[in-house]
């Protein structure tokens, strides 16, 4: 029976993209998808086979009465062209139904008629929201494609550290309040805490000069050498993942690979629902969380000056070593393994056919 048509527009971030994946199975039943995406996710879904035709636009730079104009454009050639028995928008689902922009009253509601707003709706809730499907109780997680190759360049790399102790740490992400403040100290007190392990330092192109180089158990996983998708794939094979709100922490939670995501924006719960192992903690400050995307400085009412940026006071109220309790047992048992790598326990993770189911 021939499927239906079904476009799927999906302007997302790393992370967002990971929330969205678990709902695919569920589209691919019923539908051939066209998707329609930004540059970031066609980083993570250019070579997958599931959908019909993948199509992406780049949108940065436009301003944003000139970015709707473009978007209402080319949906409607898209469309023409096409044809599809349905279109599902799945833009604003995080952004904007979780965590509120400027543009929305609700950035400017009291803190805490803003906790009431958007306390319930999680990121993945959102999505299946959107595309009118139930959310199951027990949800698939792991729906981002991998080919047999992209398997194996990180199993081979996973292979050369089944002696060390692996935790991967993102420490900035796309709002102020989504940073690790004096990660140097955390990096420092976690290896002098933990003599086997090694620190992988994730980032953007900015961060890669931050990181320091005078500790060969310092790795940098920071800018564009190393794909974005390849990282995610190495967050399965790592011990621990401990960073703030970022994608990088949400493909933890995809893997069920133990990991604290220090949560400032959103609540634990609206960031970590459905992850195993996870060990996420809610910064110590009144307003947390504020459901709030901070761009500008006039935006948070605690922003405070630190050296020649500004940082909101939420991300310096994280205790080390709350993190530190619960890294001590997860390398208790990397100790107790006689000091093998959770990866030397997995299999081959499962290659997925066009039609999303696992092979």
């Amino acid at each position: 029976m021939k499927k239906k048509k079904l476009l799927l527009i999906a302007y997302r971030a790393f992370g967002d993209w990971i929330y969205t994946c678990p709902v695919l199975p569920y589209l691919f039943k019923e539908y051939d998808i066209y998707l329609e995406t930004c540059t970031k996710v066609y980083m993570l879904v250019h070579n997958d086979p599931r959908f019909k035709h993948i199509s992406f636009f780049q949108f940065e730079g436009l301003s944003d009465k000139d970015r709707i104009r473009a978007f209402n454009e080319r949906w409607d050639k898209l469309k023409d062209l096409i044809k599809p028995d349905k279109c599902i928008n799945l833009n604003g689902t995080l952004e904007l139904e979780c965590v509120a922009e400027r543009g929305q009253k609700e950035f400017y509601l009291k803190l805490e008629d803003r906790r009431l707003h958007f306390a319930n709706k999680t990121f993945y809730k959102a999505v299946f929201d959107r595309c009118e499907i139930p959310i199951p109780i027990n949800l698939d997680l792991q729906q981002l494609y991998y080919t047999k190759k992209e398997i194996q360049i990180v199993e081979k790399w996973a292979s050369k550290f089944n002696n060390k102790f692996i935790i991967i740490m993102p420490i900035a992400g796309s709002t102020s309040q989504k940073v690790i403040h004096n990660f140097k100290t955390w990096v420092y007190t976690i290896l002098d805490e933990f003599p086997e392990s090694v620190v992988y330092i994730a980032g953007d192109e900015l961060c890669k000069s931050l990181v320091p180089v005078d500790n060969p158990r310092i790795k940098n996983l920071c800018g564009n050498d190393i794909p974005i998708k390849q990282t995610f794939l190495m967050v399965k094979y790592a011990n621990y993942v401990v960073g703030p709100e970022t994608g990088i922490l949400v493909a933890a939670g995809m893997w069920g690979t133990p990991k604290t995501m220090l949560c400032t924006t959103s609540s634990v719960f609206q960031c970590n629902q459905f992850h195993k192992n996870d060990y996420s903690i809610q910064t110590k400050i009144y307003c947390s969380p504020c459901h709030r995307a901070i761009y500008h400085v006039e935006d948070c009412p605690e922003m405070k000056k630190c050296g020649d940026n500004y940082y909101p006071q939420c991300v310096k109220e994280f205790n080390l070593y709350e993190v530190i309790k619960y890294i001590k047992p997860l390398y208790k048992q990397f100790q107790e393994r006689g000091k093998i790598g959770p990866h030397l326990q997995s299999s081959t993770l499962p290659v997925q056919n066009k039609g999303g189911d696992k092979k």
